[in-house]
């Protein structure tokens, strides 16, 4: 997991008992909790941050591109000879003055590296909505951009390191805001696929005019990423720490209720962050202290410990598919078994694509939700089972057999 925000937060730590589709906004609460977050798969988990909006989204992999990855290790070595130039015009200054004027340029300097990255990505993504990229070059210029930003990061903290004169102090807190939008989990396991490591996880990727959520499942390991650029604005954020930490609470309910533990901390005047611990993972939170709003999280969930109720069942003769509540590119449960409730072996695929087998052991196979309707199919030795889902709504609606809900 990538560590970077958690890496950024202050000392007080807080201890607790323990294809392209168009047009697709998201489920969720209607009470307006937040600008974005909406229930999970269900009420007895953690609560997410979405997209206002999807407007395109696919899923695909990353791999090794040899130019991506001259790129991505080349930004190393560009920044190892920033932190080795700055480092030697500050140890070498004269004067305090001298001193204070080598640290506003390098200042400066990873300014404005970090606005060129954040353009990167905004180009890139407004390609991809335009159908000008494929989702394949969509993650790898974000596994890309995640490489030069962690490497970028070590530099401004190295320029911290040296800033014993508190010089820049609240511009450097900004710019690691911005470099915090640029890199998450996903993002990293995109930057090693292109670096050689293997081809990354299938990976859902959905996104709007204000941003880009990224989610990978494996096993029963969920890993889900999201960046809201209209949550967060240049204004000198007004909410106290104990402010934010009650709007952290109002954000995520159930994590705060069931919490094992929290950690937070702020970056500069403007941004808070926290972290969650909890029964079914974790929670990385960053908050816009003056728009009162999420603008990053990354989440990851050990969905075998994750509740999720089948809120609609399709039985025809002898079988029974459940398919669970969730949101686009969040994980939807398929749960297959007879009349009777015993598990049932099944190969189960959406859109096509296999996503996993049940047995008669285990009835229940994890999937990633697609952003617009689609089609489950349970196939066993005797027959096949073709299940419609909107997650828009999370309607169902069988090709054949009987809706029931239960």
């Amino acid at each position: 997991m990538n560590r970077a925000v958690p890496a950024l937060l202050a000392a007080l730590v807080v201890l607790a008992s323990a294809g392209a589709v168009v047009g697709v906004s998201p489920p969720g609460t209607s009470d307006q909790r937040a600008a974005g977050t909406v229930d999970g798969i269900s009420a007895n988990t953690t609560d997410v941050l979405v997209l206002e909006s999807i407007d395109t989204a696919a899923f695909d992999r990353a791999d090794l591109v040899v130019t991506r990855a001259v790129d991505a290790q080349s930004s190393g070595l560009v920044e190892s000879f920033e932190q080795q130039r700055v480092t030697e015009a500050v140890t070498r200054a004269a004067s305090d003055e001298e001193a204070r004027a080598a640290i506003r340029n390098a200042t400066d300097e990873v300014d404005r590296r970090t606005r060129a990255l954040v353009a990167d990505e905004r180009t890139a993504r407004d390609a991809f909505m335009a159908g000008e990229m494929s989702a394949e070059s969509y993650l790898v210029t974000l596994g890309r951009i995640h490489a030069r930003a962690s490497s970028l990061e070590a530099t401004v903290q190295t320029i911290e390191d040296l800033d014993q004169l508190s010089v820049g102090d609240e511009r450097r807190a900004q710019i690691r805001a911005e470099l915090s939008t640029l890199q998450g989990p996903v993002r990293a396991e995109l930057a090693a696929a292109i670096q050689g490591d293997g081809p990354s996880k299938r990976t859902f990727v959905g996104v709007s005019a204000n941003g880009v959520t990224l989610a990978t499942l494996a096993g029963n390991e969920y890993v889900r990423e999201t960046v809201r650029t209209d949550n967060r604005d240049d204004d000198i954020g007004r909410l106290t720490f104990d402010e934010a930490e009650g709007r952290f609470a109002e954000l995520y309910p159930w994590a705060s209720e069931n919490k094992q533990r929290i950690s937070m901390g702020a970056l500069g005047s403007d941004v808070y962050v926290v972290e969650y611990t909890h029964d079914h993972g974790t929670i990385h939170s960053s908050l816009d202290a003056s728009t009162g709003e999420t603008f990053r999280e990354e989440q990851t969930k050990n969905l075998a410990d994750t509740q999720a109720a089948d809120s609609q069942w399709i039985e025809t003769g002898d079988l029974v598919v459940g398919v669970s509540d969730t949101y686009p590119g969040g994980p939807v449960r398929v749960n297959v078994t007879n009349a009777t409730g015993a598990p049932v072996a099944a190969d189960v695929s959406v859109n096509g694509t296999a996503v996993g087998e049940s047995s008669d052991r285990d009835s229940i196979v994890w999937a990633l939700s697609p952003a617009t309707e689609y089609t489950v199919t349970v196939t066993t030795e005797d027959e096949s089972v073709e299940v419609l889902v909107d997650p828009a709504s999370n309607d169902l609606e069988p090709v054949d057999g009987t809706l029931t809900q239960r």
